[in-house]
């Protein structure tokens, strides 16, 4: 089973504690916020889940 991490790439790059750029993972709170956005800019009656 895949994370959803790797499913949801964040769009900035961060330097961790050794200076190495990476890319890190959306919060979990902004993965929420899209998915709200989808499903009302979809039309959709139903609440998601």
């Amino acid at each position: 089973m895949m994370a959803w991490q790797f499913v949801f790439p964040s769009k900035a790059l961060a330097a961790d504690r050794e200076n190495v750029i990476r890319r890190w993972h959306m919060s979990p709170a902004a993965v929420q916020k899209a998915m709200k956005s989808a499903v009302r800019s979809s039309g959709v009656a139903r609440m998601e889940s």
